[in-house]
């Protein structure tokens, strides 16, 4: 079913074009506000926020194309609704992005490598697949537990 989810938003939802980082900020704006109208918690939009911008940047930095056919600039995709925000991060290079492997330390900081494990402690699911035609991200969020056939009342 997730599939399908994600499938229909990526051809019929809310899509945003990543022409350079100054497209992030009206990005965040846009989520915030699907977000507000299904009331979701602060602190659930403020991770999945934080995940999202992540992943637009990496895309930014790793995927512009100027392959056959022109330039591609990244896009997200995104659908939020009661229970579960689902996002798409879909760039058009097949550079790989790059994950620091080793333990975060903060006393030697290092530019760049954390993007991906921040999304990972954030997010209730990361999926990142790469191809010849580029990298897609699919991060998942539930907002609310689903209720189980028990709890309901007759």
């Amino acid at each position: 079913m997730q599939e399908a989810i994600i499938e229909e938003r990526e051809q019929g939802g809310a899509h945003f074009p990543l022409t350079d980082k100054n497209a992030l900020g009206p990005l965040r704006r846009e989520i915030k506000d699907d977000f507000a109208r299904v009331g979701a918690d602060p602190s659930v939009v403020f991770e999945c926020l934080v995940s999202v911008t992540e992943a637009c940047t990496n895309a930014l930095e790793h995927g512009q194309s100027d392959a056959e056919g022109g330039r591609q600039e990244p896009r997200v995709t995104w659908t939020i609704e009661p229970e579960l925000a689902l996002f798409t991060v879909r760039d058009f290079s097949a550079r790989r992005w790059s994950e620091r492997r080793a333990p975060i330390d903060l006393t030697e900081p290092a530019a760049g490598g954390y993007g991906i494990g921040i999304m990972r402690k954030l997010m209730d699911e990361v999926c990142i697949e790469t191809d010849t035609k580029g990298t897609t991200v699919r991060l998942t969020k539930r907002l609310q537990e689903p209720r189980s056939l028990s709890s309901r009342k007759p």
